[in-house]
């Protein structure tokens, strides 16, 4: 699951941070793995308030990044067609 948090960074809140958790935890029932991608210093800050911890999610810098690590997991690269 490739969870792209880059639109959230005005009005975050403790809740946003546990539901987020909770999503993870859920996916995580279901055999998958979790990927947190754009972060922004706001939500970091809330979610390190919070007590949650995320640690036990992959977190990448942009969705650019967590796709190629993905992909990269599984063995498979982008390529430009006709190559």
């Amino acid at each position: 699951l490739l969870l792209d948090l880059t639109g959230l960074h005005k009005h975050i809140s403790e809740h946003t941070a546990r539901l987020i958790d909770k999503l993870g935890a859920s996916a995580r029932l279901l055999g998958i793995e979790t990927i947190l991608v754009g972060v922004s210093p706001e939500l970091a800050m809330v979610i390190a308030q919070s007590g949650n911890d995320l640690n036990k999610f992959e977190c990448l810098k942009s969705l650019q990044h967590g796709i190629y690590y993905a992909l990269g997991k599984s063995g498979r690269t982008i390529s430009k067609a006709g190559c």
